[in-house]
């Protein structure tokens, strides 16, 4: 009678997370829809650097920058 209960229990909550699953599915597609497209323009510059790992913050400039932790260096690209 337990491993019946506990049977009923497991596939009602593989149920619940494959529902929230779904509903995130939908929510992440709806949200990237809304995601503006631009085209990108020549590339100008290219750089023969190496990264090791890293931490990255975008700015509100639209420039990124990347804390390259082995290094001990941090890089500002635009």
């Amino acid at each position: 009678m337990t491993s019946m209960i506990q049977r009923a229990s497991i596939a009602a909550t593989a149920m619940g997370i494959a529902a929230t699953l779904l509903v995130s599915h939908a929510a992440v597609a709806q949200a990237a829809s809304k995601i503006p497209v631009r085209a990108l323009g020549a590339i100008t510059a290219t750089s023969k650097d190496s990264l090791g790992p890293v931490v990255v913050r975008a700015l509100s400039n639209g420039s990124v920058m990347v804390n390259d932790i082995v290094r001990r260096r941090v890089l500002l690209f635009d």
